[in-house]
């Protein structure tokens, strides 16, 4: 079966597919079901169950952050990505700006090639093992920031005390 580039080069771009060999990325660009999105359509919606990871194949799509900004998402991102493994809530909305082709690669499907082609089951562990354990390390980094911050706290309310710490003197009115 002959697999148009425009399906492989998205999944090739696509972090997770990293270090498979092309006929590993052919059989998942055999089972991705293609999905096209018109302008302002929902091609994710935020805090939403779902069963698979979602591959942006062409086009202009955003997610919004926090505060409600728009952040580009690159052709080759892959959303909710663990979904292709286990059952995951969405986090954020993605709408297309433009025409959007998505590539829909299905929890069942993912799993039956794993289980078909154990040295691309062992490659893909290995990656989101990489992104867990980087997880880890920022998170250590976090808890020992957080935690100088606290000992700074314990340091500051030693010396000081109870007391309060007056404002910067700029801000302090003196009596008349």
């Amino acid at each position: 079966m002959l697999i148009a580039e425009t399906i492989l080069a998205p999944l090739r771009a696509a972090p997770i597919f990293h270090g498979l060999t092309e006929e590993q990325i052919a059989a998942v660009a055999a089972v991705a079901e293609r999905t096209l999105y018109k302008p302002g359509d929902v091609i994710i919606e935020a805090g939403t169950t779902t069963e698979c990871g979602v591959v942006i194949a062409w086009g202009d799509a955003v997610s919004f952050d926090e505060a409600g900004d728009l952040v580009p998402v690159p052709v080759g991102s892959v959303l909710s990505e663990m979904a292709m493994f286990v059952d995951i809530e969405t986090g954020t909305k993605v709408q297309a700006r433009t025409a959007v082709r998505t590539l829909r690669i299905y929890r069942n499907d993912m799993l039956d090639i794993l289980t078909a082609d154990p040295d691309m089951a062992d490659k893909l562990v290995q990656c989101v093992a990489g992104r867990l354990r980087y997880v880890v390390e920022a998170l250590s980094k976090v808890e020992v920031d957080f935690s100088h911050a606290l000992d700074l706290a314990e340091i500051r309310n030693a010396v000081v005390g109870s007391h309060s710490i007056p404002p910067r003197a700029q801000d302090m009115s003196l009596p008349h």
